[in-house]
């Protein structure tokens, strides 16, 4: 059966892994503190990513409500010039 301690350094290699890309992770002692120090700060990370994705997403939906406000709007003041025009036409 493998160790809760076990399945975190798994977990922190993985996220290791993640961050450094293609790059080597660098070697660092394994023992208790430093696979705890490093699990907690994963999991910051990852809720961090996790909440600025949330945000992404926030903004790009206003940014498409803003879009579709600005068109309406101006397509109202269009259709408000060109009824303008055909009453002086």
């Amino acid at each position: 059966m493998v160790k809760r301690q076990e399945l975190i350094l798994i977990q922190v290699n993985s996220w290791l892994e993640g961050v450094f890309g293609d790059q080597p992770v660098p070697s660092f002692e394994v023992n208790t503190r430093t696979v705890d120090i490093l699990y907690q700060l994963a999991q910051s990370s990852e809720a961090r990513c996790s909440d600025t994705a949330l945000l992404i997403e926030d903004y790009k939906q206003k940014t498409s409500e803003y879009q579709a406000d600005g068109e309406a709007h101006t397509a109202g003041r269009t259709d408000d010039a060109l009824k303008h025009l055909d009453r002086k036409g």
